[in-house]
């Protein structure tokens, strides 16, 4: 499940003009463009409040749900 206040949250929605996630995006696209459904797909993002990490795994929950991920074992812990 993810946060009420982030329900809609996307990769697309995410303001990346700060460049604080620029690094996390980098890995995001790699991450979906060779994810098959079968392995292991965690991150742990740190910094400082307010830069978007949870609007971002929020936003690669859905991408990898989006290519067959169970939506059961796709969770955003905060």
């Amino acid at each position: 499940s993810y946060p009420a206040a982030h329900e809609y949250s996307t990769l697309e929605g995410l303001d990346k003009s700060n460049g604080e996630l620029d690094e996390a995006m980098l890995t995001a696209a790699a991450l979906l463009q060779r994810w098959d459904g079968k392995q292991f797909a965690g991150l742990y993002l740190y910094g400082t409040p307010g830069t978007g990490k949870t609007h971002f795994a929020v936003g690669l929950g859905r991408a990898l749900a989006e290519k067959g991920a169970d939506k059961e074992r796709t969770n955003v812990a905060y």
